[in-house]
């Protein structure tokens, strides 16, 4: 009877197994799963071409991706007018304002950083250039989901899309914009927008993990009381044969 126990923890241990991997992975893979696994790799990506480049190279070409972005979106609504007059949609002028603000003030600081990254690649760094190198990737990576996540919440005004509503880096993306805005005390109706989102999505999570939670201890007290009668009753048959 002793191969029956062994047999009985055998099967708690492969149920248990099947919950936490239903509990994570779900029982098929959701749409913002696929987001969010396409987004790692991409952010894995660019760690990898960042090893190979060189933190350097890489620390110039981040510099004038963020001022550029820092820039259109300060500056980028000065153009509006002007080229609302041409197109007579405030919408696409609008768009076309803020992205040509960012390509003026992307070419100039390109100009100025080739010529620094031209310096210092004669240098020799070696591999910690590139371990650096690789660290910043991650970052320029997380940074540009960021910058993707923060223009399609900024321009998108529709019905809430859910397999990008429940993407865990959409809500890492909203935490990290909200932050950035509160540096640059811009207290506009976006950045109010951002906040209440981060505080509904905050509560929501919260909600899920205590009813996870809950139903894990659920799951957990059947399992022991199920486990439990099942052992006693071997044991019993064991003592019984024993005598």
């Amino acid at each position: 009877m002793v191969w029956k126990i062994k047999r009985n923890k055998k099967k708690r241990k492969q149920v248990d197994i099947e919950f936490y991997k239903r509990r994570l992975l779900g029982d098929k893979l959701e749409s913002y799963l696929i987001l969010d696994i396409s987004i790692l790799f991409f952010v894995v990506l660019s760690a990898f071409f960042s090893f190979m480049r060189g933190f350097s190279q890489e620390f110039l070409s981040l510099f004038t991706w963020v001022v550029s972005f820092l820039g259109s979106y300060k500056y980028g609504e000065n153009f509006v007018n002007i080229l609302n007059k041409l197109i007579d949609n405030i919408v696409v002028s609008n768009v076309i304002s803020y992205i040509l603000t960012f390509v003026i003030i992307f070419i100039a600081l390109s100009f100025i950083t080739k010529m620094f990254s031209n310096l210092i690649k004669k240098s020799y760094v070696g591999m910690v250039d590139r371990t650096g190198g690789f660290l910043f990737g991650l970052l320029r990576g997380y940074l540009i989901i960021s910058l993707c996540f923060f223009t399609f919440h900024y321009f998108y005004n529709g019905d809430k899309i859910i397999w990008i509503e429940n993407s865990k880096f959409n809500f890492m993306t909203l935490i990290s914009n909200e932050k950035i805005l509160s540096f640059l005390n811009d207290n506009n109706e976006f950045s109010k927008k951002l906040k209440e989102e981060i505080d509904s999505k905050s509560n929501s999570l919260f909600k899920k993990s205590i009813d996870s939670q809950l139903k894990l201890k659920k799951f957990m007290d059947e399992e022991k009381k199920i486990y439990n009668e099942s052992d006693k009753k071997s044991l019993d048959y064991l003592i019984e044969n024993s005598e």
